[in-house]
């Protein structure tokens, strides 16, 4: 869904919206992107996925806002999984 990443005294969480959730039939991966900047994620490094830096905000409202965000597409990729998509 996200994930946590540190490297060279920088740390951050990003959601690989370009990646993984593109592949999931009946999703709409473009909602869940949509979403993130307003939450102060912006495209970072060569996948660009949205990312953003927990050395500039890692407080309780920072971590509420994305945790609202991830309970919300838990419920949509749930509905996605109940239409009974199979593979062809």
């Amino acid at each position: 869904m996200f994930y946590f990443w540190g490297s060279d005294g920088k740390c951050g969480l990003s959601f690989p919206t370009l990646q993984y959730y593109g592949n999931v039939v009946g999703f709409d991966v473009d909602h869940l992107a949509e979403g993130l900047p307003d939450l102060g994620f912006r495209p970072w490094g060569k996948s660009q996925h949205p990312t953003m830096s927990l050395k500039r905000r890692n407080d309780q409202a920072f971590f509420d806002a994305p945790f609202y965000l991830v309970a919300q597409t838990v419920g949509e990729l749930e509905e996605t999984l109940q239409q009974g998509w199979r593979c062809r």
